[in-house]
């Protein structure tokens, strides 16, 4: 009513999509999950209806909006720190174990599950698995799954601390049950460590068009192996993947999302006449 844009930054799936399927990946581990108030869902619904724009994260995202949304929505990548995430040639990737990286809060969302099971089936004799990030509700679940001398359980670790462990690491795995769009593919990917992702982390488009790694589909540690596999036997694959990251990520940063965040906006403000 003042004259002003109106802008909803959605930063995850639309809400009931995202309470849908995670009620569905809850229930099929045979666990419940605690679905998000009524309340809640209906508030930011008539968000998504005021709102002049729409921002998203990635066209994942906006794929779970009904098309009545389509005309209001803008989707913008996020970016990441190149001056905390990057290549320390420093750091030499050992050449007998092969180190696999999961960085995200310890949940069935960001499928952890699936990294576990992924790597229970990978062959390779001289494995590791690293995971860092923080514990949620969903801890008594993996208590016993992560008990094993070849898993590295490190919990949370500080930002500044984190860039020479990814560049310790051969490859990330993130196969997120839903996401917007997952910044932590961003941080890997500029450290130089090839990522396999599953499309709902959000991150998808990012990694075809920067060419660091592969995505693979949701609740599927099959492909998952298969990739490892294919990277642990190709150190030429590797390396290319590895530098395609960082090389994108140095024109695609947080600098580039204010850019485009602009130039939504500028658009906006001339169709509209505001």
């Amino acid at each position: 009513s003042n004259g002003k844009i109106y802008i909803c930054d959605r930063t995850s799936t639309h809400i009931v999509y995202q309470n849908n399927i995670l009620t569905e990946e809850y229930e099929s581990l045979g666990l419940k999950f605690k679905q998000i108030d009524k309340w809640y869902i209906d508030r930011e619904i008539n968000e998504y209806d005021c709102a002049d724009l729409i921002l998203v994260p990635s066209n994942f995202v906006k794929s779970t909006f009904s098309e009545n949304y389509l005309s209001k929505i803008r989707v913008l990548e996020f970016g990441v720190n190149i001056n905390n995430f990057f290549r320390n040639e420093k750091i030499e990737k050992s050449k007998k174990y092969f180190d696999i990286l999961f960085l995200a809060q310890k949940s069935i969302r960001k499928g952890l599950h699936y990294v576990l099971e992924s790597f229970n089936k990978f062959k390779h004799p001289h494995k590791r698995l690293h995971i860092i990030g923080s514990d949620t509700s969903d801890k008594y679940f993996f208590k016993n799954k992560i008990n094993d001398e070849k898993i590295i359980n490190y919990g949370h670790i500080e930002h500044s601390k984190l860039n020479d462990l990814i560049n310790f690491c051969h490859v990330y795995v993130l196969p997120s049950i839903e996401d917007g769009f997952a910044t932590s593919v961003l941080q890997v990917a500029s450290a130089g460590c090839p990522v396999i992702v599953t499309e709902n982390t959000g991150s998808g488009d990012f990694v075809r068009k920067s060419n660091c790694g592969f995505v693979v589909p949701i609740r599927n540690s099959v492909s998952i192996v298969e990739k490892l596999n294919n990277l642990a036997e190709n150190s030429q694959l590797l390396e290319q993947l590895s530098m395609n990251g960082q090389d994108y990520l140095k024109e695609h940063n947080w600098n580039t999302y204010v850019k485009n965040l602009e130039l939504i906006i500028n658009e906006f403000l001339k169709n509209n006449k505001i």
